[in-house]
């Protein structure tokens, strides 16, 4: 038997000649049966009722494991999804068995239909446009030979594209208890990107250590060596060691694509300005959890003489003469961290004294001011909701080590809570995981410094006991363990309170673990949840990440929960957690990363 599984895929759209337009599938004929080969399990079938769909499906679909926003055509016994307005969607299933001898266009069958998610449509006008060629340069090279052989068709690509599939990764996360062992701890995300950033403050070259390998560090490098900094991973034999040189910057204007994706890039428009006296920075991008205004950074950069123009989607700053920066004082109406940063990198090389009040007190903003007097500034406060700055002429070379992660020591820390596990983490810092070490020890487990930079957490009463909480600002509990909590506390017993303070839209994942079987109501920014004794259950299901703390939630959820639990999002973990897959499963956790194709996607 050549194959156990199946695959298809629909097109649906308002008319045969925008199929045609958008992807090169002539559609003017109607497949023929006869051009499939007797020995290639597949079918074709056509029909239109005021739309064209097609279908083409492997045999035997019985087999199949259906992805994410899938249904069962029970007519056609095939998985597939409809769609509309003018939306093209195919699906791909994974789970496949493919003889040594099998056809070819068989075996490749499948992967032709990881090209294509929810690609907007063209109208019949427009075959030839960038639009159309946007949507074929992403047809899987193995789609134009093998669908036009499958369905009878033919599929064109662009003239000089280069196809390339749009395949992602996912998490299949199984139940799992009395997990064991020890725990790596990565550098601190969050203040490495700011970190990086402040590297533009220095003339010199740096050598930084305990940089996590991540896809928001990467796209921090694209950024800087946008402006003419030079960066070098692996240093001194270590990956996590970075030699960053910006001793000639060659622009004030980071690549915008790379900025719009990243929120902590902005960060560089503090180090440009103050260094170069001017700076051209996108508006931010980054996490979807609710609006994370600038305005403290642009009234902050104001208060220090700078002049800033926010025009078609950039954000332009220039001091008034080209020159320094000026010292001042300016009070932050929230101690916002990223305006802490932003501020405090510009100061750094303003002439004069700078002071900044109700600042951001979290350990990422003392770890940045300790790099950049590593580097020759003059900083103190730091820690305090005080930052007093002198500036100076110039900052020289250093070597920092960046802080350990306390984010994910939390995680790891409420991952073994939630499967009632031992595990110990290291290097950690306790002092930086006060609020959630006392959380956890509250609701029952044993959590102890067994040596200095190690944390051990064990199991103590279950089920957990049921708590209260209330995201704040740091030294409070942190907004970016709150999902994970959230997770944990869907097993204690009784009903918790989480109440967030910090991002507005920071529940996306309660829909997430409600598919999976979570009760939990949402009032405001309050979120009451009830504990495994009051009907709170978690089975497997299918669910997606909507941004990086909440796919950790989800994953500690998938822990817990009967059966298997398919996470789609994995790039928003990939963001922020280095390796989260591979440490867990070193502890014995049941978690694999696999290929898919996303729910939605959309150009």
């Amino acid at each position: 038997m050549a194959w156990e599984a199946a695959a298809s895929l629909t097109s649906t759209l308002s008319n045969q000649a925008s199929l045609s337009a958008a992807i090169g599938l002539d559609t003017r004929r109607k497949p023929s049966m006869s051009s499939i080969s007797s020995s290639t399990p597949v079918t074709s079938q056509w029909s239109q009722s005021g739309s064209s769909r097609l279908s083409v499906s492997c045999s035997r679909p019985s087999t199949v494991k259906s992805s994410h926003g899938w249904r069962m055509s029970s007519d056609q016994q095939a998985f597939s999804t409809g769609s509309s307005d003018g939306f093209i969607s195919s699906h791909s299933c994974l789970t496949k068995t493919v003889s040594p001898n099998s056809d070819s266009s068989c075996s490749t069958l499948p992967y032709c239909f990881n090209s294509l998610d929810s690609l907007s449509a063209t109208d019949s006008n427009s075959s030839s446009n960038s639009s159309s060629a946007s949507v074929r340069s992403h047809l899987s090279p193995l789609c134009i030979p093998t669908l036009g052989s499958a369905t009878g068709s033919e599929l064109r690509s662009a003239a000089g594209s280069a196809p390339s599939p749009l395949m992602v990764e996912c998490f299949e996360v199984e139940r799992c208890e009395g997990l064991e062992g020890h725990v790596s701890i990565s550098g601190a995300k969050n203040s490495a990107l700011a970190v990086l950033a402040g590297a533009i403050c220095s003339s010199e070259p740096l050598v930084l250590r305990r940089v996590p390998d991540l896809h928001d560090i990467r796209r921090m490098f694209q950024v800087l060596q946008s402006v003419g900094v030079k960066i070098q991973r692996g240093v001194d034999g270590q990956d996590s060691s970075v030699l960053v040189d910006a001793s000639c910057l060659t622009s004030v204007e980071p690549c915008p694509d790379v900025v719009r994706k990243l929120r902590a890039s902005f960060f560089v428009i503090g180090a440009l300005v103050g260094r170069q006296g001017e700076a051209v920075v996108p508006l931010p991008g980054g996490c979807n959890i609710g609006a994370r205004p600038i305005d403290l950074h642009v009234r902050g950069l104001e208060a220090l003489g700078a002049k800033v123009d926010i025009r078609q989607g950039r954000v332009h700053v220039h001091t008034a003469d080209g020159g320094r920066l000026k010292g001042g004082s300016f009070y932050l109406d929230f101690p916002s961290v990223g305006a802490t940063e932003t501020l405090m990198m510009a100061a750094a090389l303003a002439d004069g004294e700078t002071i900044l009040s109700n600042v951001a007190q979290e350990p990422e903003v003392v770890d940045l001011a300790d790099f950049l007097i590593s580097c020759g500034a003059q900083i103190r406060g730091a820690g305090t909701n005080t930052i007093v700055i002198k500036g100076v002429l110039r900052l020289g070379p250093a070597e920092f080590t960046i802080i350990p992660d306390r984010i994910e020591a939390g995680t790891f820390l409420a991952a073994a809570a939630i499967t009632r596990s031992v595990v110990s983490l290291s290097p950690v810092i306790p002092r930086h995981l006060t609020a959630v070490i006392s959380k956890l020890r509250a609701m029952g487990c044993r959590v102890q410094q067994t040596k200095i930079g190690t944390l051990k957490i064990s199991p103590g009463i279950w089920p957990l006991r049921a708590t209260e909480v209330t995201t704040l600002p740091y030294p409070g509990f942190p907004t970016d363990m709150q999902p994970q909590l959230m997770s944990v506390l869907t097993t204690a017993s009784g009903q918790s309170v989480i109440k967030e303070t910090v991002f507005e839209s920071r529940m996306r994942h309660v829909e997430e673990l409600q598919k999976m079987g979570a009760k939990i109501k949402i009032t405001g920014s309050t979120a009451i949840i009830s504990g495994r004794d009051q009907g709170s259950q978690l089975y497997g299901a299918p669910v997606a990440a909507t941004d990086l703390r909440a796919g950790a939630a989800l994953v500690l959820a998938g822990m817990a929960a009967e059966g298997r639990t398919h996470i789609e999002g994995v790039a928003h973990i990939d963001r922020g957690y280095e390796r989260l897959d591979s440490k867990l499963r070193g502890l014995g956790a049941r978690i694999q990363r696999l290929p898919c194709l996303p729910a939605e996607l959309t150009l």
